[in-house]
């Protein structure tokens, strides 16, 4: 299986994103994103999904690489296994 279902609550209701035959996908606030979350705090292209040798992995595409969880800033690496 190479495919990833994503799981999007909307209000009461879901929503799912099947990527299919995609070797990639974007998540962000901007309408062109193949997943577009609308909020205050996401951006126009918030991540990249890439999927290289049968393993996803996601691109952080936001200009800030620091977050800030429970107070605590940490740096973020550029990619992420899935």
């Amino acid at each position: 299986m190479s495919n990833i279902i994503l799981k999007i609550s909307d209000g009461e209701l879901f929503n799912f994103f099947d990527s299919e035959e995609k070797k990639e996908f974007t998540v962000g606030s901007k309408r062109t994103c193949d997943v577009v979350v609308k909020g205050f705090f996401v951006a126009p292209e918030q991540l990249r999904f890439i999927q290289k040798n049968n393993v996803w992995y996601v691109e952080w595409l936001w200009q800030s690489m620091e977050i800030v969880v429970y107070q605590v800033k940490a740096v973020l690496p550029m990619f992420w296994k899935v």
